[in-house]
């Protein structure tokens, strides 16, 4: 019974990780290092700034986070980074679809929108994005409201699609929306030093990635299972 679980899991994950990781090298990796470019002048103009008011520079040689070097070594950590995170998702995926005795590729593409929707769609209502030299409140609050969101949209698409009730399909549209109405303590609080149009193209080429990565991991969880898997005899499964 595990084998049927794992193995879809583990091939969807690996290819959509492969093909996020793909498309993120051309639309996504290069919006980045561009806004990086705007940090790091933020960044000069701010210590040039407080030099001058001060009168004195700090003599003490500023601690740098460790991060992949650009080129092949950052694409090799994108990639893994990717794939785990492909794998643990389909995982997932694949052990909900199995428990509501869902199958099919059909099936698992709308599975697959609907981690779309709770994982990426729903936080980003309330929380974008987010690039370097993009100021937001306190990593702490976006956490906690990105769990929360994440949470609640969950339950409530559940309620909304697997339950053919009325009154658990409203309490379904009552959860989906509630942690909207807290984005207030996750909004920007300063201006950005990114400019609006680079802000805008990364929301969408991100939103474009993340739903081909949720697509491919339903899709090809609900193929594989339905045509590898489920038609297996047990046996052999166990074998």
């Amino acid at each position: 019974m595990l084998r049927n679980l794992l193995i879809p899991g583990i091939i969807s994950g690996i290819i959509a990780g492969a093909l996020l990781t793909l498309v993120q090298q051309f639309n996504v990796i290069p919006l980045i290092l561009e806004a990086e470019t705007y940090e790091v002048k933020s960044e000069q103009h701010s210590h040039t700034t407080d030099t001058h008011e001060h009168g004195a520079t700090d003599t003490n040689v500023a601690q740098v986070e460790w991060s992949p070097h650009d080129g092949n070594e950052r694409t090799l950590f994108t990639l893994m980074t990717n794939i785990i995170l492909g794998i643990g998702f389909s995982l997932l995926l694949v052990s909900l679809m199995t428990a509501s005795k869902f199958s099919g590729w059909r099936s698992g593409m709308f599975w697959g929108l609907a981690g779309f929707c709770v994982f990426f769609l729903a936080p980003s209502l309330g929380q974008p994005p987010e690039l370097p030299g993009a100021v937001q409140a306190t990593l702490e609050h976006r956490q906690l409201w990105w769990a929360a969101t994440v949470a609640s949209t969950a339950i409530g698409l559940g309620l909304l699609f697997l339950n053919p009730a009325t009154t658990f399909r409203i309490f379904g549209v009552v959860f989906i929306i509630a942690p909207h109405f807290f984005t207030n303590s996750v909004s920007i609080t300063e201006i950005s030093s990114v400019p609006e149009e680079l802000i805008r193209s990364f929301i969408i080429t991100t939103s474009f990635a993340n739903i081909l990565f949720w697509l491919v991991i339903g899709t090809v969880n609900g193929f594989l299972k339905s045509h590898y898997f489920e038609s297996l005899p047990i046996q052999e499964i166990n074998s």
